[in-house]
């Protein structure tokens, strides 16, 4: 057993405590998980862990020391630290004592499935939470994959990564793509663009909205990108009542994510042999 680091001026503690700002993390091509289950969910995706550190107050439940058996068991680098060290390095205001790094994904848009292609296109949403809500919604709803533009809230913020509460290991992630790129590559593969747009003519659950379909969710303030628009094969929209002007683009982009999903369900219930 290695022996436990006190100061917060160690190198391997400062190049970890390091990976809480987005600069570092483009610099090391690593970011931080924290917490218990987050470090659960990676390993049970069969994430490769580059460093893990923990204090005791992880051994203080069953489930805590059953991660770090589990953890023994992998080729990561394990490292006690103190309580004191491990909250120098955490973004939380309460650590669950473990905490590890890991590499960021390269994924390109070929590495995306395109065996009946089912997209979220994330254009310039800037809120950590929302990004992170869409996430989890894609997942949840079948999509096969999430394309984040450039100019999108980093994907591996803290934040970010919290609020996808592990869906971040669970679907493709292509990040930080040109929008011209991505729009030329979606016309190559002859994938459809249906934008959320609250100026959209079609009202989304009349919308044909299953694959192939890549559906885009623009910046909260000022919505889709012009070049999304133009690219657009439906522009919908959500239909609102009591004064309300917009909904949240994380609200907004689940309700499109899931009509799509009932849609997708409909139609394999009419014709059995269709898979999404």
């Amino acid at each position: 057993m290695k022996e436990m680091l006190t100061s917060v001026q160690n190198p391997l503690v400062k190049q970890l405590s390091g990976l809480k700002e987005k600069k570092i993390r483009d610099v090391t091509r690593m970011f931080l998980i924290e917490g218990v289950r987050f470090v659960e969910e990676a390993l049970q995706a069969g994430i490769s862990l580059r460093q893990v550190m923990y204090s005791p107050g992880l051994l203080e439940s069953e489930r805590g020391e059953a991660l770090l058996a589990d953890v023994m068991k992998t080729s990561a680098p394990v490292q006690p630290v103190s309580d004191k060290v491990l909250a120098h390095i955490s973004d939380t205001e309460s650590p669950q004592g473990v905490l590890a790094a890991l590499d960021i994904p390269a994924l390109a848009l070929e590495g995306l499935k395109q065996e009946l292609p089912f997209f979220l296109v994330v254009d310039g949403i800037q809120d950590p939470g929302n990004l992170g809500t869409l996430i989890r919604s894609a997942l949840a709803s079948g999509a096969k994959g999430i394309i984040c533009t450039r100019g999108t809230v980093d994907l591996f913020n803290p934040k970010t990564l919290r609020s996808t509460m592990g869906a971040v290991f669970k679907i493709p992630l292509v990040n930080n793509v040109d929008q011209g790129e991505a729009i030329s590559w979606l016309r190559e593969k002859q994938i459809p663009v249906a934008v959320a747009d609250a100026a959209g003519k079609e009202v989304y659950y009349c919308s044909v909205l299953t694959p192939p379909l890549a559906i885009v969710i623009g910046n909260e303030g000022q919505g889709p990108s012009e070049e999304f628009r133009a690219a657009a094969a439906r522009r919908v929209s959500i239909p609102l009542q009591g004064g309300v002007e917009s909904l949240n683009a994380a609200v907004a982009g689940s309700l499109l994510l899931f009509e799509s999903a009932r849609q997708i369900f409909l139609e394999t219930a009419k014709h059995p042999t269709k898979r999404a």
